[in-house]
């Protein structure tokens, strides 16, 4: 269950007239969930931030941020992130089963038209063979830079699923930066 908090926009418009500084956007909860087709409390709040030009971060797994591509390209200082851990579609659907695809993601990603960033998050224990595949696909979409960061498990979660994230984090972060030089990308590690 989601509760729907509609009111956001105008909140938010109010803490911007009081305050300054940047903003996050779907740093623990997707913005860009399907119930913003019908609210578009997202949409919303991004007409409300564009009198204010906060320095703006979008983090999201949807394709729905193309529907705002409108407002967002007149942000002065904006990026879109995609969280992106895997290129593997099999193995996508094990440890994020309802996630857009990948080739959706990356469809997306081609088509943002502002600075853009990837979060490859959680790390899991495939990675090792998939950094160099998904640097040079990085690369040739322009991105700017990458982030990395660990699997932190909660309290209620399947444990069933531990195993595929028990990852060597030194030697993955050492690795990583080895390969971001051969593409000339940028990556920032979270762990």
């Amino acid at each position: 269950n989601i509760v729907v908090k509609k009111n956001v926009p105008e909140i938010l418009s109010r803490e911007l007239a009081k305050k300054r500084g940047s903003i996050l956007i779907g740093s623990v909860t997707e913005a860009y969930q399907p119930c913003e087709e019908i609210y578009e409390i997202t949409r919303k709040s991004l007409i409300k931030m564009l009198y204010y030009q906060p320095e703006t971060t979008i983090l999201t797994k949807s394709d729905l941020v193309l529907r705002d591509l409108d407002i967002i390209s007149r942000f002065e200082k904006i990026e879109v992130g995609f969280t992106i851990n895997t290129l593997d579609e099999k193995f996508k659907r094990i440890i994020e089963p309802n996630s857009p695809s990948i080739e959706r993601i990356l469809n997306v990603l081609e088509k943002i038209n502002v600075r853009k960033y990837v979060m490859i998050a959680p790390v899991h224990k495939n990675i090792m063979n998939e950094i160099e595949n998904m640097f040079r696909i990085f690369s040739d979409l322009d991105v700017s830079y990458i982030i990395m960061d660990r699997f932190r498990y909660r309290n209620g979660m399947n444990e069933n699923i531990l195993p595929y994230f028990q990852v060597d984090l030194k030697k993955l972060k050492n690795f990583a930066l080895e390969i971001s030089k051969k593409y000339d990308l940028k990556v920032y590690f979270s762990f």
